[in-house]
């Protein structure tokens, strides 16, 4: 819970933990406006709706079966912006069920170096 704390105080908000024995504990989080009001995507990935900030996105496209290359330790690459970037399923990174990868919905998001990975949803 330390964990969690810290990074919500690192946004600027707070939290606060309320608990009763034998009864259960409330827990309350006071995040900043400036998050509720943050532009972002939605994206579903094997039945379940995330968010991801649009200011992490540099790029969408649909992807084709034949549009990525198998590399030896990847589970593929793909050629975007004049290089070839790892592919990073959003399915392994959350744990989900695996979905068919060359279904006409999957979409390959491009993001922002922080892992300087290609995300695709499903």
């Amino acid at each position: 819970m330390d964990v969690v704390r810290r990074n919500i105080q690192d946004l600027g908000g707070r939290i606060s933990l309320k608990s009763v024995r034998g009864r259960g504990m409330t827990i309350q989080l006071a995040l900043p406006l400036t998050l509720a009001v943050m532009d972002g995507m939605v994206i579903k990935v094997a039945g379940n709706t995330y968010v991801m900030p649009m200011s992490t996105i540099v790029e969408c496209m649909h992807r084709r079966a034949d549009d990525s290359s198998n590399l030896l330790g990847t589970r593929g690459v793909i050629s975007a912006a004049r290089r070839m970037v790892q592919l990073v399923y959003l399915t392994d990174l959350f744990d989900l069920p695996a979905v068919a990868q060359d279904s006409p919905n999957s979409v390959v998001i491009i993001t922002k170096p922080a892992t300087d990975a290609l995300r695709t949803c499903g």
